[in-house]
């Protein structure tokens, strides 16, 4: 598995090809507004590109994956073993501090 720059890389430029535009800012925003939000955003994913359009409550509530989220806790808890549980330390350093999970990195 490459590092995350390799990654980063492969996915602006993939992009990039993906919407005929040059590396810059203005380029960029020229070629995205060439295309229809919803189109641009189905077509990225199916590229294997990561994209998402900003939504209002309304809309997100309504997009399959809105509704799929609102059924699931924000944030669950599964209990793995029998020990007691570790309290939160009172003055934290930094959120989640002392807490142990799962690092989402490869």
């Amino acid at each position: 598995m490459g590092n995350a720059d390799s990654f980063v890389s492969q996915h602006l430029y993939g992009f990039l090809s993906l919407i005929k535009s040059a590396p810059n800012r203005e380029s960029i925003a020229a070629a995205i507004k060439q295309w229809n939000a919803l189109e641009l955003e189905d077509v990225t994913a199916e590229n294997g590109y990561v994209l998402a359009l900003h939504r209002t409550f309304n809309e997100w509530a309504q997009h399959p994956e809105g509704q799929h989220l609102a059924k699931i806790p924000l944030i669950e808890i599964i209990k793995i073993n029998e020990t007691a549980p570790i309290p939160f330390k009172p003055n934290p350093e930094q959120p989640l501090s002392g807490i142990k999970h799962c690092p989402a990195r490869t």
